[in-house]
């Protein structure tokens, strides 16, 4: 797949980042890395030293700006905060003509504070599996530029047929590949049979096909210490995946602390639509 219907909805603005946790940062060097032309690259973030020493590193501290100027700037932008973070986007105006994609889980369009922007949901998996060419993503609702966007980078895309479906294949999709790991490091069982009956329960088209990549592209064999940043990389505190991993620690099999993830990403839409 090409950048090109990106580039040209783009016309000449550039894609924003906005956020650089492990997950932005790692599609920020993602999209690098494929070809993505630098100065269409804009990325802003808290201000923590730790992430901007991260993006230095990295070789994209030159792509830093402040949330306004990304705000005003980009045309397509990417909302990479935690989901607990949902307001941090508040009060900024964006483009007349920008679309937004969120990628916090748990979090509906309707919440989101953009006023009358053009928006959609996104999801992707872990940082590392972007880094290796190797993930899956899914949007809702269909549009073709950004899911040939997020193919160009290596990912398969999946198409939602709702919005809530996005709590199902966030749990049971992109934590997969942390529940594995964890299992195998810590030689617990998995479960296929009730995998695939999980996917089932909640109409995931193709979901043996994400069992098999998740079971492919989760590290095994690593020493705890290395198993353990892999984790912590994936996993944001009071997310999904912190969920899911708590619920394999506390005795659960694979497919029954999946089913947590599900129910925390539906407590934290829950918990953001009573927000004012």
């Amino acid at each position: 797949m090409s950048f090109q219907p990106a580039l040209n909805f783009l016309d000449g603005a550039p894609l924003g980042l906005f956020g650089a946790g492990h997950l932005g940062r790692a599609l920020a060097c993602a999209l690098v890395d494929a070809g993505w032309p630098r100065e269409q690259l804009v990325i802003c973030h808290g201000g923590s030293a730790n992430t901007t020493a991260a993006l230095e590193a990295a070789g994209l501290g030159d792509r830093v700006v402040s949330a306004p100027v990304l705000t005003e700037r980009a045309k397509l932008v990417f909302y990479l905060v935690r989901p607990q973070n949902v307001d941090a986007i508040a009060g900024l105006a964006l483009r007349p003509d920008a679309l937004l994609v969120s990628f916090l889980a748990g979090i509906d369009l309707q919440r989101l504070p953009v006023g009358g922007t053009a928006r959609m949901r996104g999801m992707m998996s872990d940082p590392a599996s972007l880094a290796q060419k190797n993930g899956i993503a899914a949007l809702y609702p269909k549009n073709e530029m950004v899911e040939q966007l997020l193919q160009a980078i290596g990912l398969r895309v999946t198409l939602l047929a709702s919005e809530s479906d996005t709590a199902a294949f966030t749990a049971l999709g992109t934590c997969l590949p942390m529940a594995a790991a964890w299992c195998f490091g810590y030689e617990w069982p998995i479960d296929r049979a009730a995998l695939y009956a999980a996917g089932r329960h909640h109409d995931l088209a193709g979901y043996a096909d994400i069992v098999e990549w998740a079971l492919d592209v989760c590290p095994k064999g690593v020493t705890r210490k290395a198993l353990e940043t892999y984790l912590t990389h994936a996993a944001t505190p009071g997310g999904i995946t912190e969920a899911v991993l708590n619920g394999l620690a506390a005795g659960d099999d694979i497919a029954t602390a999946l089913e947590r993830g599900v129910r925390r990403c539906e407590e934290l839409a829950k918990s953001s639509r009573l927000q004012p």
